[in-house]
């Protein structure tokens, strides 16, 4: 049976390459060519010396392999595996931060954990169940690990990210990591009245009642969203909430996203009036008038 160890990803020999060679993460992870250079690193206490050092040396994409440069766009092949970061600088009130290694068996999902580059930090790979979720299956983890008092870089969140190649003479290796299912699926808001009551309002109200009851998107082409949110921006601050409410029938909805959109609407569009929404709602089979709700 093939080792999960044997998953082939890309590698780069620093940080200026982004023309990546193929190698198995057993070659990358228990790699002890750079056991010297890493020591020498650790050894010093210049931040900036040992930022710089690091630079030099080889990287590798444990989320996959790339071609033909190392972009999220040329993903080739997907490991099933994604890399966290746990830095020192972020968790200095953990007190039981050094001890992690006794930690992580506790995590089935782990293939392997080991102190970082610098020695400041750690890194694991967890095996995960969804691969075409990846940054969801990221914030799924990020919040398992926010409830247990650690914060994880975010920037992990990225498919295409490089993992400086490392040195534990001691590492955490389970090759039986079982799959990380979880999978971060942003909140949609729940239906509560919050507006000043005009009968304009009242419509608004009773077409985004039946959007919401029926999960209809009217915001799937990129075009219909900024039009449905410079219609409800033309209500004011009132329009806010249903323009959450109408974008989170769209199963890319951001609540931030939405919030910046509608901002943008609120100061810069002052053309397109609520007719705009009734229209576009009339499009989806939604009318106002029909009653019923």
């Amino acid at each position: 049976m093939k080792s999960l160890f044997d998953t082939k990803i890309s590698y780069y020999s620093n940080v200026e390459d982004n023309v990546g060679t193929e190698i198995s993460l057993r070659d990358f992870l228990f790699c002890n060519q750079y056991k010297e250079q890493i020591e020498h690193i650790r050894s010093i206490t210049d931040d900036e010396l040992q930022k710089s050092l690091k630079k030099q040396l080889p990287l590798a994409s444990i989320s996959g392999t790339f071609a033909p440069t190392r972009h999220a766009e040329n993903l080739v092949t997907h490991s099933h595996l994604l890399c966290i970061d746990i830095d020192k600088k972020d968790n200095m009130d953990v007190e039981w931060f050094d001890d992690l290694k006794n930690e992580w068996h506790n995590l089935p999902q782990v293939l392997y954990a080991a102190h970082s580059v610098r020695g400041k930090g750690w890194f694991a790979i967890f095996r995960i169940a969804y691969p075409e979720k990846h940054r969801a299956q990221f914030e799924a983890l990020q919040r398992d690990f926010a409830n247990s008092g650690l914060v994880i870089d975010k920037s992990c969140k990225d498919v295409s990210r490089m993992r400086t190649i490392s040195y534990d003479p001691d590492p955490y290796v389970n090759e039986d990591a079982t799959l990380y299912t979880k999978v971060w699926v942003e909140p949609k808001p729940k239906f509560y009245v919050q507006y000043s009551g005009s009968d304009g309002m009242e419509h608004v109200e009773r077409c985004c009642r039946e959007i919401a009851a029926r999960g209809i998107d009217i915001t799937a082409k990129y075009d219909d969203w900024f039009y449905v949110g410079a219609a409800l921006a033309s209500l004011g601050e009132d329009g806010r909430y249903f323009f959450h409410l109408v974008s989170s029938q769209n199963e890319k909805y951001k609540a931030a996203e939405t919030d910046k959109k509608f901002d943008n609407l609120l100061r810069n569009v002052n053309s397109i009036k609520i007719g705009t929404f009734f229209h576009i709602c009339s499009e989806h089979g939604i009318n106002w008038k029909e009653g019923g709700l």
